[in-house]
């Protein structure tokens, strides 16, 4: 963990507490980051209780959790014959993308997984809609779009591939994948309004097999205040975690994870 001291902020306090909301997480047993970031996340906004700022402010009940985590996921399904449009908003924490698009060819940039997540889906045959002005089945679009954006954007990379049959299984995507420092998420909203974000850190799963490995993180440290004379802040400055190990590592522009 960060902290502006010269030694590294020991979690142990916090790990060992781990019990008290989770009894599935277990310390000494491999578990996967993204299940562990949902599972805090979850029980956060269980136990954390509303706050009364939020309330306040936005005339509706929010904990610490929704209101920096949380955004709205727009489906929209149109009906091919009668072009009725039908309109569902589902919260969500974190947006999951599919690294690997239904033809087999893998997405190299998160900007492409986006474009896959929100690419519009036909439905029809026995994958037809009901439409409710037709009232009967019939084809149809469906897509995705961001209705509503959080503070803070969580992005889960779907690594693991699986396969069904007499040669199922399942395996890992270890191709590389390109992201920016500013990621433009508005093309992939309603209003498409713009909406850009700064990346500040990264979770990486090293090892090839989905049932085993080790996560470290890459976090940005705080910008620091201009310098006396100086036209713009320095760069940020990026960090690599791993274990009780914290070493620099530069960093600016896109990289690959």
């Amino acid at each position: 963990m960060y902290s502006r001291g010269a030694q590294p902020l020991s979690p142990k306090l916090f790990a060992d507490n781990l019990k008290v909301f989770s009894k599935a997480i277990q310390l000494g047993r491999q578990e996967d980051a993204h299940e562990f970031l949902r599972c805090l996340l979850d029980n956060l906004t269980l136990h954390l209780g509303q706050v009364p700022s939020v309330v306040k402010k936005e005339g509706s009940k929010h904990t610490v959790v929704q209101s920096w985590f949380q955004g709205k996921l727009q489906s929209t399904i149109k009906c091919m014959g009668c072009g009725a449009e039908s309109h569902t908003l589902d919260p969500f924490l974190d947006l999951s993308l599919e690294l690997q698009a239904d033809g087999g060819e893998l997405y190299r940039s998160v900007e492409q997984a986006l474009k896959g997540f929100t690419k519009t889906e036909r439905l029809d045959g026995d994958n037809g809609y009901k439409c409710d002005v037709c009232k009967r089945m019939c084809r149809a679009t469906k897509h995705f779009r961001i209705h509503s954006l959080p503070k803070v954007l969580t992005i889960h990379l779907k690594r693991f591939s699986f396969s069904f049959g007499h040669s199922g299984g399942s395996g890992k995507i270890n191709a590389p994948v390109l992201f920016e420092n500013e990621c433009d998420i508005s093309p992939f909203t309603v209003d498409r309004e713009t909406a850009k974000y700064s990346l500040f850190a990264v979770a990486v799963h090293q090892g090839s097999s989905t049932h085993s490995g080790h996560y470290y993180a890459f976090a940005r440290a705080p910008v620091a205040p201009y310098p006396p004379g100086e036209a713009k802040a320095p760069p940020a400055s990026w960090y690599m975690f791993n274990d009780s190990n914290r070493r620099s590592n530069g960093g600016d522009g896109s990289s690959r994870s």
